[in-house]
């Protein structure tokens, strides 16, 4: 078979599949989806609601489909991978994404949430601004083995190099 691999900035139509490869990448591996257990809503639900975050392309976090490089091989989406400049908006990314999500995640949910502060503070990743910021990395099942995170990642580094 004839490994044709594409690899491009992702658009509006690559929003469903955006939204699986970042539960999936954020699950890493496990079946549990941090942000379910979080904000109490069931995964099903929660990628609605990323579809809809994913609609507002608001760069400079990692749920904004101009992030995201898609690989593609024989025409198929395979894999994925976003990046950014963190701060560059002049706000950082925890800034932006909380304020993304207060915006679509329902206010009972995101009180459930802040009862839990304590862990989420635990889990926080801290940023540095200016950093190239690497996330959702996400491969489809049957397009492993066929090195696309490499090529994605090395990707989105000359993206940046060339700004």
């Amino acid at each position: 078979m004839d490994k044709s691999i594409n690899i491009r900035p992702a658009n509006k139509t690559d929003i469903q599949f955006i939204a699986k490869a970042i539960i999936e990448s954020e699950k890493s591996g496990t079946t549990t989806f941090a942000y379910s257990e979080i904000y109490e809503i069931k995964e099903n639900d929660f990628f609605d609601i990323l579809v809809n975050m994913l609609s507002e392309d608001i760069e400079g976090q990692e749920i904004c489909v101009s992030g995201f490089l898609i690989a593609e091989l024989n025409n198929q989406r395979a894999a994925c991978c976003c990046s950014w400049i963190e701060g560059e908006t002049g706000l950082s990314s925890a800034m932006i994404k909380s304020n993304l999500m207060s915006a679509y995640i329902p206010h009972k949910n995101l009180l459930k949430a802040a009862d839990k502060s304590a862990l989420l503070n635990k889990i926080y990743i801290e940023r540095t601004k200016n950093n190239i910021e690497i996330e959702s990395v996400y491969t489809e099942n049957k397009f492993r083995g066929n090195k696309l995170p490499s090529l994605l990642i090395d990707k989105q580094i000359k993206r940046y190099k060339k700004e």
